[in-house]
């Protein structure tokens, strides 16, 4: 569980949903109820997909390209 709360909160602070909002909302507030609902459920099965193909081929593509974990924290952690 504590696994669980850990890769949680990394990442949701990666994605940030807070800051896409004022985005979101440009891009879509135009647009009649109905679509705004079709284009905030297809986002997010969209987000969904890749962040569950990321969790689960992730370390696959590490070691096929060998890199470390580690070296890839410090790359990350330049990048946040």
């Amino acid at each position: 569980m504590r696994d669980f709360a850990l890769f949680f909160v990394s990442i949701f602070s990666i994605v940030n949903p807070f800051s896409a909002i004022p985005t979101f909302v440009s891009i879509v507030g135009d647009l009649p109820a109905s679509a705004r609902r079709s284009m905030t459920r297809t986002t997010s099965v969209a987000v969904l997909v890749i962040l569950g193909v990321s969790y689960l081929a992730g370390q696959a593509v590490l070691a096929f390209f060998s890199i470390r974990v580690a070296s890839l924290r410090v790359a990350g952690g330049f990048l946040i």
